[in-house]
């Protein structure tokens, strides 16, 4: 079994600059819930770990579950000095930690589909929830950034995937997580100097998306399209069959690859 050394985590933490403390669950419902419900009790830089979360959320109210002990299930809490246009690039730091970590683990590429989900291939390995809110000086915010990361196993009835499965060597959850805190710690000590759009330039260059015709489903709308880029906001900009330039929020849109032409 593979056991997370709490040990070797909160060793890892005690050379990082941003995120500090360590605090483990074998079981709760979700971390992101959990870290709501204590968010006025706790200091920025906590990191929550389950073993199984029985409510584990993703973005647009989906679900996301998996078997006990065979994931990475995290959530941090977060202070930035961030407008709130600019709370993405928290998850974009995150994607990124996240990509570089399983990257040496497996055999075929892993890139980041936007806005923040981790790809082995095309099958996706890691979804990330960010949920901010304003804080009372109306300019900064307090985030709450979560990740879930299918390890060992993963959901049949999704177009999902695991490290497991294309493995090259032994993996660890314990040494998989710290080189994503490790990482992560990195991209927010830049974020937090001022220097976000050294990890929005980044970002920006690794999203998959970008290149490749895309249908983004709304609320109210279907919209296909190129994906030509991301905006500073966070955006994907799409240019239509009529060459209008439309951009969709993370928070507002789904994308999909649209359906073969028969």
């Amino acid at each position: 079994m593979d056991q997370i050394d709490l040990n070797k985590l909160q060793q890892i933490l005690s050379h990082t600059k941003i995120l500090r403390e360590i605090a483990f669950f074998e079981e709760i419902d979700s971390t992101n819930s959990y870290l709501k419900r204590i968010i006025n009790n706790v200091d920025e830089g906590i990191v929550v770990i389950a073993d199984y979360q029985s409510q584990g959320r993703g973005r647009r109210g989906r679900t996301w579950v998996s078997p006990r002990g065979s994931s990475i299930s995290c959530s941090i809490l977060l202070s930035p000095p961030l407008t709130p246009n600019r709370s993405y690039i928290l998850t974009a730091a995150c994607a990124l930690s996240i990509r570089d970590s399983i990257t040496p683990l497996v055999d075929k590429p892993v890139s980041i589909k936007w806005p923040n989900d981790v790809l082995i291939g095309d099958l996706k390995v890691c979804g990330i929830l960010a949920e901010s809110q304003i804080n009372s000086n109306q300019t900064t915010i307090t985030t709450i950034l979560g990740f879930g990361i299918n390890v060992y196993e993963y959901p049949k009835s999704v177009n999902a995937t695991c490290i497991a499965d294309h493995a090259t060597t032994q993996i660890s959850r314990t040494d998989l997580l710290a080189s994503i805190l490790v990482s992560l710690d990195s991209r927010l000590q830049v974020i937090y100097s001022g220097n976000w759009l050294q990890v929005y330039e980044e970002w920006k260059d690794s999203i998959s998306t970008i290149g490749q015709e895309v249908t983004v489903i709304t609320d109210s709308s279907n919209i296909q399209g190129i994906a030509i880029g991301v905006s500073k906001e966070g955006g994907l900009i799409i240019r239509t069959p009529d060459n209008e330039l439309v951009t969709v929020q993370a928070g507002e849109a789904s994308i999909r690859k649209p359906n073969p032409k028969s």
